[in-house]
Formats: structure tokens, sequence, C-alpha cells
């Protein structure tokens, strides 16, 4: 088993219409139930995360939050309830939950 990071790096939308803030980022202790830890290969941002920065939708009430919710990696760790990936799968991520084609 690999040693878990601790932090990393992230684009973080702070304000819209603002330039992005690319910071590291603490990450859990622990995963929570159906989390799971992916080492990203790749990731990047969607049009309408593009619309979120540009405020197209008008505010955003979540601000601040992180952005590229799509990518591919490595599973590295999974927290109680996952039953669909285990450590070393290779993953692509998408923003849909994963519950809907179950």
């Amino acid at each position: 088993m690999p040693d878990m990071p601790k932090t990393m790096l992230a684009a973080i939308l702070a304000e819209q219409c603002k330039p992005l803030i690319i910071d590291e980022v603490a990450l859990p202790d622990k995963l929570s139930y159906g989390q799971v830890l992916v080492r990203l290969s790749y990731t990047s941002i969607c049009g309408s995360q593009l619309g979120e920065i540009d405020g197209v939708k008008g505010d955003d009430p979540y601000l601040p939050h992180l952005l590229g919710h799509e990518g591919s990696g490595e599973v590295l760790e999974i927290g109680g309830g996952v039953k669909t990936v285990k450590p070393g799968d290779h993953v692509v991520l998408h923003w849909m939950p994963g519950g809907a084609y179950q």
C-alpha cells in the first residue's frame, strides 16, 4: 500500500469573476462512508465550471469550493460501504452520484 498523501494541489474558486487560487488543501485522515481516495493522473475543469467561475447562473452560495470534478486515476483507499472499486483499480471520475446506475 503506498503512503497516503496528506495534502493535494487544488484549483479553488473563492470568488466569481476572479482568478482561481491554486493551493495545497488538506485531505481527511480517514475516509467517510462511500468516499474513495484517488491519485489523479488527469483532471480538468468542465464547461459548467467555467460558467461558475464567470457567474453566468448568478451568485454561487457554495463558495469557496474546489474545481476539476472530471478526471482519471488510481484508487488508493476506500471508505466503508464502497463495493464497486478497490485499491489499485484505475477509474474515471465524473460529477454524477455513484448510485445513479445501481
